[in-house]
C-alpha cells in the first residue's frame, strides 16, 4: 500500500511538471512516509499557496486543487485510493492535450 503512494505521488508530480509547475526534484528520506508527506506539502504550496503538517490535510488539498472536489482522507487506504484516482485522472486529461 505505501509503495503504491509513493508511486503514485511521484506520477502526480511527474505530471504537474509537463504542465509547467515549478516543483523541485524528488525529495530523498530514509522514511516513506516523511518523504510523501514532503512531496505533497511542495505540491500544496504550489498548487494552493499553502500547507499543513499532516500528510492526509496535504492531499486533500493537492487533490481538491487538481479535482475541484473535496475528498476527506482519514486512512492510509483512503489516500492510496485518492491518490490513484488523482493519477489516473491527471494521465487522462494528459493523453488529450497530447
Amino acid at each position: 500500500m505505501l509503495q503504491q503512494l509513493a508511486s503514485d505521488t511521484a506520477k502526480i508530480q511527474e505530471y504537474l511538471r509537463l504542465f509547467k509547475f515549478q516543483l523541485s526534484t524528488t525529495i530523498v528520506n530514509e522514511n516513506k512516509l516523511i518523504a510523501i508527506n514532503e512531496q505533497f506539502k511542495e505540491m500544496s504550496r504550489v498548487l494552493s499557496g499553502h500547507c499543513v503538517s499532516t500528510l492526509f490535510g496535504n492531499i486533500e488539498s493537492v487533490i481538491g486543487v487538481i479535482s475541484a472536489t473535496y475528498s476527506p482522507i482519514e486512512t492510509l487506504k483512503q489516500a492510496v485510493l485518492a491518490t490513484t484516482q488523482c493519477r489516473v485522472y491527471l494521465e487522462r486529461y494528459y493523453r488529450t492535450r497530447s
